[in-house]
Parts: C-alpha cells; sequence; structure tokens
C-alpha cells in the first residue's frame, strides 16, 4: 500500500496555517477571557 506523500511545500504551509490558526484561537480566548 502506498503512503501519500505531500510535496513539501504543501506541508510547510499545512504547519504554518496551524500555527496562524492556534494563534487566532489563543488570542480569541485572551479577548474573551478579559
Amino acid at each position: 500500500d502506498e503512503m501519500i506523500q505531500l510535496p513539501d511545500y504543501l506541508d510547510r504551509a499545512g504547519s504554518v496555517a496551524l500555527a496562524f490558526c492556534t494563534m487566532g484561537i489563543q488570542m480569541a480566548m485572551n479577548n474573551y477571557n478579559q
């Protein structure tokens, strides 16, 4: 069975997007708690 290999740039873009999402959620939580 073949593993689907993502291109490097897609992998990196996904990591960056995930980081931004996490950062956004944290900021939203901070604003909500204030």
